[in-house]
């Protein structure tokens, strides 16, 4: 399969050439954590950010973040919040049991991230 597709995530347009359904040959955008810098896929279809070590073959994800947030428990989940808290963070941390941890890309823009045991990520905002 071969496409062009061309998409603004962060503020920066990115055109993206591909020649097969391979998810891992689309160029992210790199967040770094404390100990590492991690690349994201902003998959506008689904409306998620992912990290791109769970895109697979055939355009399929193969990860914690991407089951979890499929499978849509969270969407169910009650709790109160107050202060403005994080609906996506608190999602993360008491619906989905993963840990919330803050990125940032080289221009400063942070973003919390549900981290889960395989070491996959999915943006909270996922979760809204």
């Amino acid at each position: 399969m071969s496409c062009f597709r061309r998409f603004l995530a962060w503020g920066v347009l990115f055109s993206v050439v591909c020649s097969s359904g391979s998810l891992a040959a689309v160029p992210g955008i790199p967040f770094r954590f404390k100990d590492e810098t991690r690349i994201f896929l902003d998959d506008r279809e689904s409306r998620i950010l992912i990290s791109k070590d769970c895109a697979g073959e055939q355009g399929r994800y193969r990860c914690e973040a991407h089951l979890a947030w499929k499978k849509g428990v969270w969407r169910s989940f009650v709790f109160e919040t107050t202060g403005g808290a994080n609906k996506g963070a608190l999602i993360c941390r008491k619906a989905l049991h993963a840990r919330v941890v803050i990125g940032r890309t080289k221009d400063g823009i942070e973003n919390s991230f549900c981290l889960f045991p395989d070491r996959s990520m999915i943006s909270c905002g996922a979760f809204r």
